[in-house]
């Protein structure tokens, strides 16, 4: 997919794992971007195209799944500036009880580690309100002029 990507100049989504499947480890996950990124880069391809997913296990089947995409996600945005990151937020709280009260938490502490995008439920009023309140609070909502929009607009629920 690489050539197709430097051809169109299409933007990709580059999964931070191996052939080996996702790794549980912050280090495991960070050498698979690596190699995705030279090889990207060497195609000709922008680190603006690339938005990594630092991937997302279920922190009850492991609880240091929460903190290995925090790190993963801290980590990209260090290593490899102008690339994006994106999430599935869900697979967070798989199994557990209470799943968007455990997906808004985690939304949240990953915008302040560099999340740029998730993939949420749309009809998720309070997320898609905190996503709103993270840009603010990360400073990525000059003046707050988007929240304040929203509030105007009542788009905003606590």
């Amino acid at each position: 997919i690489g050539p197709l990507v430097a051809e169109r100049q299409a933007w990709v989504i580059a999964l931070a794992m191996g052939m080996e499947g996702i790794p549980d480890r912050v280090e495991k996950r960070l050498s698979a971007c690596e190699r995705i990124m030279t090889y990207l880069t060497g195609l000709g391809v922008k680190s603006e195209q690339v938005l990594f997913d630092p991937l997302v296990l279920p922190i009850a089947v492991d609880t240091r799944q929460g903190l290995v995409t925090l790190k993963t996600i801290e980590q990209i945005k260090s290593r490899y500036p102008g690339t994006r990151v994106v999430m599935g937020l869900s697979n967070i709280s798989y199994g557990l009880p209470k799943r968007k009260l455990v997906n808004r938490a985690f939304l949240l502490m990953a915008a302040y580690a560099g999340l740029d995008a998730v993939i949420v439920d749309p009809l998720d009023n309070k997320a898609m309100s905190l996503i709103k309140v993270a840009d603010m609070l990360v400073g990525k909502d000059p003046s707050c002029r988007a929240y304040l929009r929203a509030y105007r607009k009542g788009n905003i629920v606590d």
